[in-house]
């Protein structure tokens, strides 16, 4: 039977059956980053590498992933113009306050 071990932090753990090393695994005792060997394996291998190992993390579909920047960018945008716009209007309030009192002291 074939048995498999993992290293972390330079120490060696196991061995275990195929059935425990996988347990260990989706209970995130094995992490993808740990170096993981099989009794006929000559070299130490990233745990990324064992396929079937860890479970693949969902890829979003092709579309979104370009829009996304598209809608981090219209967001970028909108703050600067939302700045624009208040100081426009807080300028043309002070300028009117001004010109106002400007008439009633004049007549």
């Amino acid at each position: 039977m074939t048995q498999w071990y993992y290293r972390r932090h330079g120490r060696s753990h196991g061995p275990f059956s195929p059935k425990e090393f996988k347990q260990l695994a989706a209970s995130g005792r094995i992490q993808p980053t740990d170096e993981i060997r099989k009794d006929d394996m000559p070299n130490w291998v990233p745990g990324t590498k064992i396929e079937g190992l860890f479970p693949r993390l969902p890829v979003p579909p092709l579309e979104e992933a370009r829009q996304r920047p598209a809608r981090q960018r219209k967001a970028r945008r909108f703050l600067p113009l939302a700045a624009r716009t208040l100081l426009v209007a807080v300028t043309l309030g002070a300028a009117a306050l001004a010109l106002g009192w400007a008439f009633v002291w004049r007549h």
